[in-house]
Formats: structure tokens, C-alpha cells, sequence
């Protein structure tokens, strides 16, 4: 009892606990706002944001305090990768049922000087020396529960209460079970949770006692301004302050480290703040609680009821448009249900309670089972909804320099339905730089324009198309995720040049860097190409894995065809390194045999790749290099998929005649005795470099047809998925000319090909008999059907 009377709670200065979007928070604290009408309200929150508060004021929630630091001299830990700046970033968001929001909101309206007391952010990293957790590039916050949802005590009372989670327990005992409280009543018996939770003998991490620190400095020059004080934090710090404020004043907090950082208010998400997609101080749910908010807003005698009966019918009549056989009054049972949990868990019905009682009412088949229909509930639960900044709002300069940009080219800045923007980057040096202005968006991961068609330079596709086509739509969170790039750089081209330079550290060369250099000319970020091409060359001489160095052989050849478009006919390496990357690939063929099983048909599309440089005559190409590295590929040695392609390509280049190339086949048609696949291995190397040879060489193809024709069915039976797989290299055209050659071979006329299927009743009735065998061998896995007729039911 002495503790809690310790903690000011009076109008003079009243220090309020809660749990960070916690919705019986917000109301109650609206309450106090309007019965105190304290003339200072001080929230726990960024101080160096203060100047954005008239904005949130006006804002539409979700919406968050977005903040960033550049640390360029490693104050506090190692970079992230060597010779990098460590960036750091986190969010402060804002919910309509988060109580800090609430006091903002009603603050304003009772003319309150409204201010934030928290450590900056950058002076905050200071105090705890870093927080690693901000430099994953992952969504972290200034806000965190952990203390109150991870505590033994806590563990304790879910354990005692026999909820399933903390947050089944702080709605029994806080949300649903603490609307009928008074304001001062629900506050005096959260802090008296709060206080079970931390030892105040117990010395704090420097982070919390630094912000502790600071924010009791604070209230005390509110004190010196006014009697009418009132302190909104998480209630693990409220005892804390107290304790600081009947202490003498604490020394001057150190000033904040300089460096590039800011803050800046961004639309937000429901999603985002729901624990369930990994928000540590959210809470489970939201969307019921915006409706909660809502609803007890507009005076409702029953909010949790009301909200009960909205959810059920809206849900009930999505799982029907979906399919689900859910019935109108199995809502209404649904409701029902959920009163009646609620009495016999001797609580107000709430969150959980409709979201077991829907699941009963609602579950069918399969997804009892799994599980699934509670997930479903929960989706349908938290909508998708963005929060709206107001007019008037400072945008950070990466925005400003988007919207320019998006003028000068005249794309879209509103909502509106996607377009299609069609370059011609081949021949319109404009339509080049949109281009690079929407392959830097996303790199950046900025949602704005999406590339649907025309060449791919990363993948190495559709490189024949000359126009790119972008869907282009600006969103809300368009101007978000680019402010939330600005630890990367003010502009966007700095900020896509920076985060390549940062990728580009943890690449040793390889195809990693070599995919990097294809983005970097994408985007036409050349000052950097030095940067990335002298690991590549690094790389090149050091490599032996012939697959990753056709990999990068491949980007390479890429950026040197689209050289126009891709603009690299001026860089002297270039060829030199192209040069470099054959010869090291025709040598990596020596070490074929140590090649993973797996990675063959790589090897071959490899081998492939090498052939069709030497054909076209590439100046950089030594084709003497790689027939001679090749052709000890023949011997029997090797794999067959890679003796195929090896022999294919003396075959095709008439480096091999007529009776070597029947000698080849003769002798994997003779291996395929005691090794079924061979064959189908061989043909599959053999057709993807020299498909002619076969179709128009009855030789050839004479000597395969005999000898499938003179295998047993078991000896077919085990090669027929290598034999499909060999023949899937084949067109549709290529395969009727192959038939018909064989079909001369044997005898057969030209038009038996078009000749229709004639299925005798003996025929169909051994089919249809096959095909319940095989549904009755399939029925131990789950996934087959005896019919109710068959012998095997």
C-alpha cells in the first residue's frame, strides 16, 4: 500500500500506467483528461519529436513516429559489415485505441500543452549502447511489453488463471474485465500489477535508467511551469519516476551523439501492429479493438457485445461468399455462445470468448482438424487498413525528391487503379531513365511500380523484347516505405546507391556481386560499377565450382549484349573479364567429376552456354579452349548427361563423324543394359545442344530404336522417367519429326501419327480396373478413393 501511495495521483501531478495499445487504457485516460483538464500532458515518446504532434493530432490512425540514426564511427558496436556505417531505425506507432494517441487526441481538445519526454533516439541507442535489434532492418519499436509479458509474476497469474497466454489474461483482467471500474480504481490496480513486475532494489539496464533519467527531468520543468501535470507512460517506468522525483535532481543527461538521423510521421498499418505478424508491444487482434473503439465512442451501453454480434455476422457472411456453409443463425448462436462462455468462465465476454464461440459455432471438416477456421477468423478480424497523414505535414527529403521526379514524368501521385507503362528503353533515352527511377523503387522495396513484361536483365529473361511494361500505382504506403529508407540516403538514387554498397560487403564476388553489377546498371548507379567489378575479377581467377562460374559468366555475357540499353560499352573491363570468366569456366570442367549428382543437368546447361558463345564467334571466347576441354568428357567415365552434351557438341560441329558418333550412342545404349537411366541421362545432354543430329539421322536414331525395342518391360520401366524427362527438350514439331523417322525405320507408314485411338470394351475394362487398383494403393497416404463397388473395400 506505501508504494502505491508513493506515486503521484492527484490533479497536481498524476503519474498514469499502461500497457502501450491497450484500448480500456485509452478510455480511461480520456476520462481523466476530461474530469482533470490537466494543462500539461507529458507522454512518454521521442522528445525530439515534438514538433509533430500538432500532425498526429490530425492524423488518421494507424500512423507511427518513424526514426533513424546513421552511425558512421561505430560508436557502440561493430558494423553490421565491415567498412559500413550501422543504421539504425525503429517505429512509435500509433493505434485509434492506443492510449497515447487518446491523450493526444483529448488533449487537444482541452487546449493541453502536449509534449514528448522521452530520450531522443539517437540519445537513446547511446544510453544502451546500441540496440542491435534495430539494425535487422526489420519492423522494431520504441515501445515494448516484454518486461510485462515475459515476467515470472505474469507467468504465474496466466498459469493460476488458466488462460492459454498473457493476453488472455490482460483481457479478462484489464479489458473486457475493467471497463466497469472508475478511471482512478482501474489505474491503482494496474499499477499494482506493474509493481509485481520489477524489484525497485534491483539495478536497471543503462538504456532504462537513462530514459528514466531524462523523463523525470522533464516532468520537473513541467512542475516548474504548472500545477496541473499529468505523465502518461508504460506502467514498468511509472514507480521508477516516482522514485526519481522525490529524489534530488539526477545529473545532466549526456548530449546526444551528432550524426545523420531524423524523425518523421508515416502511415502505418493494423497489421503491423498485431503480435500476431511479430509486434512485440502490440496486442493480438486489433481489428476487434478498432471496433471496440469505435463502438464505445459512440455510447454503447454493451461494446463487447456489440462488437460480438458485428463480428459474427460480417465473418459468417464472408465464410459464406467463400464457400463455407455457415448460416445466419449460426452467427446468431455464435453470440450466444460467446455470453454464455463468459458466464462460465465467471468473466465479461470479450476477445476470446467470440473468437472460440465463432470457432465452434463456424468450424467444418478439415478445418477442425488443422486448426484453420480460428485462422481464417483472425484474418477476417484485422483488416488491412492504412492509416492517412494530414495536409501540410513536413515529408522527409527522399519524398521530395520521389514526388519531383514522379512530375518530370509525368506519373501518377494520388490513388488511383493501376496503369500500364509501356518503355521503349532500347530507343528512347527517357523512357531509359523511368526505368532506372523504377528499378531503384524496387530495389528499395518501395511499392509503386511493378515490372510485369520485357527483358529481365537479373534473371537472364525475355531478353529478345525490346519494351518493358510497369504496372504503376502510388499508395499510401508508397511515401512510407521511402521515408523509412532514409538511413540509406536523402535521395533515392543516394539511397539505392548506399544499400547496394552495403549488399555489395557481404559478397565476396561470385554471382552474388555479379547479380549487384546487373542491378547497379538497371538502376544507372555506374559510378559504382569499379566497386563491384574488381571482385568479380577477384573472384574469377580464385573460383573452381564450375556452375557458379557459368552463373556468373551468364550475368556478365548479359550486361555485355544489352550494353546499349545497360550503357557498359564504355567500361575497358568488360571484356577482359568475360575472357577471364571462360577460360576459368573451361578449366572448372576438368574438376566435373566431382561434381554433386544433383547439380549434372546445371553442368550441362553450362556446357551449353559455353558451346553458343564459341558459335557465335565471340572474340572473347576460346573455342579451341573448350573443345579440348570437352572432349575427355566423352569417355565413359563421365556422367551420362554430361557425355550426351559433350558428345552432342562434336557431333553437331561435325568434329565427330558419322561412326563416332553411332560408337557413342552404341556404348551407353549397351550401359543402359545394366543401368537403365544412362540412356535417358546421355539423350538428355545429347538433345539440349544437338536435337537435329538425332531427328535427321536415321543412324542415330535407328541405333536408340533398337535397342529400346529389344529391352524387357522391366528394364523400360525403369527408364521412362529419364527417357520423358530426355525428351522434354523436344517441340511439339521436333517430336512428330523424330516419330516419323523412327516409324520409317520401322517399316510404319508416314500418316500412322494421325491415325485416332480406337479403345475396345476390353480395352476400357481393363483400364477402369487398373485405375481402382491404383486409387485402393493410394488410399494409405490420404490420397485415394476405393469406390464403393470395388473388390478392394
Amino acid at each position: 500500500m506505501a508504494r502505491l501511495d508513493a506515486v503521484p495521483a492527484s490533479s497536481a501531478l498524476r503519474l498514469i500506467p499502461i500497457r502501450h495499445h491497450s484500448p480500456a487504457c485509452a478510455e480511461h485516460i480520456q476520462t481523466l483528461i476530461r474530469r482533470d483538464k490537466p494543462e500539461i500532458i507529458l507522454i512518454e515518446g521521442p522528445s525530439d519529436a515534438g514538433d509533430l504532434i500538432p500532425f498526429l493530432a490530425r492524423s488518421a490512425p494507424p500512423v507511427a513516429i518513424y526514426a533513424y540514426f546513421v552511425d558512421r564511427k561505430g560508436r557502440w558496436a561493430e558494423p553490421v559489415l565491415s567498412g559500413e556505417s550501422a543504421r539504425y531505425r525503429c517505429f512509435y506507432p500509433f493505434a485509434d485505441f492506443s492510449p497515447e494517441w487518446a491523450a493526444i487526441r483529448a488533449g487537444t481538445k482541452a487546449r493541453a500543452r502536449i509534449r514528448f519526454i522521452d530520450l531522443p533516439y539517437r540519445a537513446m541507442l547511446a544510453a544502451g549502447q546500441g540496440r542491435k535489434e534495430d539494425l535487422t532492418g526489420h519492423d522494431t519499436s520504441m515501445l515494448s511489453d516484454r518486461h510485462m509479458a515475459e515476467a515470472d509474476v505474469t507467468r504465474r497469474l496466466v498459469e493460476k488463471s488458466r488462460c492459454r497466454d498473457f493476453n488472455e489474461w490482460w483481457d479478462r483482467a484489464f479489458e473486457s474485465g475493467g471497463r466497469d471500474r472508475d478511471a482512478d480504481a482501474f489505474f491503482r490496480e494496474l499499477l499494482a500489477f506493474v509493481m509485481l513486475l520489477r524489484d525497485p532494489a534491483a539495478p536497471s539496464d543503462s538504456e532504462t535508467e537513462g530514459r528514466e533519467q531524462f523523463m523525470a527531468a522533464r516532468i520537473r520543468e513541467a512542475l516548474g511551469e504548472s500545477d496541473r501535470v499529468m505523465v502518461i507512460t508504460g506502467g514498468y517506468h511509472t514507480e521508477a519516476l516516482a522514485r526519481h522525483l522525490s529524489q534530488p535532481a539526477d545529473s545532466p543527461s549526456p548530449e546526444p551523439p551528432e550524426g545523420e538521423g531524423g524523425v518523421y510521421l508515416v502511415p502505418y498499418s493494423l497489421h503491423r501492429l498485431d503480435t500476431a505478424n511479430g509486434y512485440a508491444a502490440g496486442i493480438p487482434d486489433c481489428g476487434y479493438y478498432q471496433r471496440l473503439r469505435a463502438v464505445t465512442e459512440k455510447g454503447h451501453e454493451n461494446p463487447h457485445r456489440t462488437v460480438a454480434e458485428q463480428l459474427a455476422v460480417e465473418i459468417g457472411g464472408e465464410l459464406r461468399r467463400r464457400g463455407e456453409s455457415v448460416s445466419f443463425s449460426e452467427s446468431l448462436e455464435a453470440v450466444v455462445l460467446s455470453q454464455r462462455l463468459g458466464q462460465l468462465r465467471g468473466v465479461c465476454p470479450g476477445r476470446s470468448e467470440i473468437l472460440d464461440a465463432m470457432e465452434t459455432a463456424f468450424v467444418r471438416g478439415e478445418l477442425a482438424e488443422a486448426g484453420g477456421m480460428r485462422q481464417i477468423i483472425r484474418e477476417m478480424i484485422t483488416p488491412d487498413k492504412t492509416g492517412k497523414l494530414p495536409k501540410g505535414l513536413p515529408v522527409a527529403p527522399i519524398v521530395e525528391d520521389f514526388r519531383h521526379t514522379c512530375a518530370a514524368f509525368r506519373l501518377p501521385l494520388q490513388w488511383g487503379d493501376p496503369k500500364a507503362r509501356y518503355l521503349d528503353i532500347y530507343r528512347s533515352e527517357r523512357h531509359r531513365q523511368i526505368s532506372r527511377f523504377f528499378h531503384q523503387l524496387a530495389f528499395l522495396e518501395v511499392p509503386y511500380a511493378t515490372h510485369r513484361a520485357g527483358p529481365d536483365f537479373a534473371a537472364g529473361s525475355d531478353l529478345n523484347r525490346v519494351r518493358e511494361i510497369w504496372e504503376v500505382q502510388w499508395q499510401s504506403e508508397t511515401e512510407a516505405f521511402l521515408t523509412e529508407q532514409m538511413r540509406y540516403g536523402g535521395m533515392l538514387r543516394d539511397a539505392a546507391l548506399s544499400l547496394l554498397t552495403e549488399r555489395l560487403e557481404s559478397e565476396t564476388g561470385g554471382p552474388g556481386a555479379v547479380a549487384l553489377l546487373i542491378s547497379a546498371l538497371m538502376m544507372g548507379l555506374h559510378p559504382i560499377l569499379e566497386r563491384i567489378l574488381q571482385p568479380i575479377a577477384d573472384w574469377l581467377v580464385k573460383e573452381g565450382d564450375f556452375v557458379r562460374l557459368i552463373t556468373g559468366l551468364r550475368g556478365l555475357y548479359v550486361a555485355h549484349t544489352a550494353r546499349n540499353v545497360l550503357e557498359t560499352e564504355a567500361i575497358p573491363r568488360f571484356p577482359f573479364l568475360l575472357e577471364q570468366g571462360f577460360q576459368r569456366a573451361c578449366a572448372g570442367l576438368t574438376w566435373i567429376g566431382e561434381t554433386d549428382e544433383e547439380r549434372l543437368s546445371e553442368v550441362s546447361r553450362g556446357m551449353a552456354d559455353l558451346n553458343g558463345f564459341g558459335l557465335r564467334g565471340e572474340p572473347w571466347a576460346d573455342d579451341a579452349l573448350f573443345i579440348r576441354s570437352i572432349t575427355p568428357l566423352c569417355e565413359a567415365t563421365a556422367p551420362p548427361v554430361i557425355r550426351g552434351t559433350a558428345s552432342g557438341i562434336l557431333i553437331s560441329r561435325k568434329i565427330w563423324g558419322r561412326e563416332e558418333a553411332k560408337a557413342a550412342l552404341r556404348h551407353v545404349c549397351d550401359q543402359a543394359w545394366h543401368d537403365a537411366e544412362a540412356l535417358g541421362g546421355f539423350l538428355a545432354g545429347f538433345l539440349l545442344v544437338a536435337r537435329g543430329a538425332l531427328i535427321r539421322n536415321p543412324d542415330l536414331a535407328g541405333e536408340m530404336s533398337k535397342t529400346l525395342g529389344a529391352w524387357d518391360e522391366e528394364i523400360f520401366i525403369n527408364a521412362l522417367p529419364a527417357l520423358r524427362l530426355a525428351f522434354t527438350h523436344l517441340t511439339p514439331r521436333e517430336t512428330r519429326e523424330l516419330a516419323r523417322t523412327i516409324g520409317g525405320l520401322t517399316g510404319r507408314k508416314e500418316n500412322f501419327l494421325n491415325r485416332p485411338l480406337e479403345w475396345s470394351p476390353d480395352d476400357l475394362r481393363i483400364m477402369a480396373r487398373l485405375r481402382e487398383q491404383v486409387d485402393a494403393s493410394l488410399v494409405p497416404w490420404g490420397i485415394g478413393e476405393i469406390p464403393e463397388d470395388s473388390d478392394e473395400k
